[in-house]
């Protein structure tokens, strides 16, 4: 949801993959990511939540955040959740990748960024 934005001639955007999952602190962590984000042009952010059905307060959250948003579901294969050690995010990376080689027209620079990470605003500058 971009609410129609518009970025200057030759400006391409930066995509932000940040994989999900619901946890206690998903929201709050988000929140940081999110604060960051705000200082950033030209910024469409891909949230991959790791659910089959959506979240209310991720929606929430990102509806009330001020950002250029996508947000996505993309469930762990079921072959996987089983293992001691998971492969997270995977599923959720491949999914915000898969929506960028569908809509981003105009190409760009693609980041992955995970919610329970701390980024400072200058690396993208």
């Amino acid at each position: 949801v971009c609410s129609g934005r518009r970025w200057p001639r030759g400006v391409r955007p930066l995509y932000i993959i940040t994989p999900t999952y619901p946890r206690a602190e998903q929201i709050p962590e988000l929140t940081r990511t999110g604060q960051t984000l705000l200082h950033v042009d030209a910024l469409v952010w891909i949230v991959v939540e790791d659910v089959n059905k959506a979240t209310k307060a991720v929606l929430h959250y990102l509806k009330s955040s001020g950002l250029c948003y996508v947000y996505l579901k993309a469930r762990m294969p079921v072959k996987y959740q089983k293992l001691k050690t998971k492969p997270r995010g995977v599923a959720n990376r491949n999914a915000g990748l898969t929506w960028i080689r569908k809509h981003a027209k105009r190409g760009g620079v693609i980041y992955f960024a995970d919610d329970d990470n701390t980024y400072d605003r200058r690396i993208f500058e």
